[in-house]
């Protein structure tokens, strides 16, 4: 088994517990995932940071398993870092997403 921060491990142990008390219908999303998501798209820290609100430390501290998000900020990063328009990394800051035409 490899070796897990204590961010990562706290959000396996809430993945599997289905969330912590009082969070409902939370999106467990882990520094790998964001990690992995950022090298497929190409997108900075940054730039994850801007489209979902925050600053960019707030995203390094995460990346680092400093520091936990907030279920909203855990919520807003498992939709932008799950979305399948978001796959591919197109777009700008500022641009809507592109969205799959019938």
């Amino acid at each position: 088994m490899p070796h897990l921060t204590c961010c990562e491990a706290s959000f396996a142990i809430r993945a599997r517990r289905g969330g912590a008390p009082g969070e409902e219908n939370a999106v467990s999303v882990g520094p790998r995932e964001v990690a992995e998501f950022l090298q497929r798209t190409g997108w900075s820290q940054a730039r994850l940071a801007w489209e979902i609100g925050v600053r960019q430390p707030r995203i390094s501290r995460f990346l680092n398993g400093l520091k936990r998000p907030n279920p909203e900020l855990e919520r807003a990063l498992g939709t932008v870092v799950r979305a399948p328009s978001r796959a591919a990394g197109a777009g700008n800051p500022g641009e809507p997403a592109a969205t799959p035409q019938p």
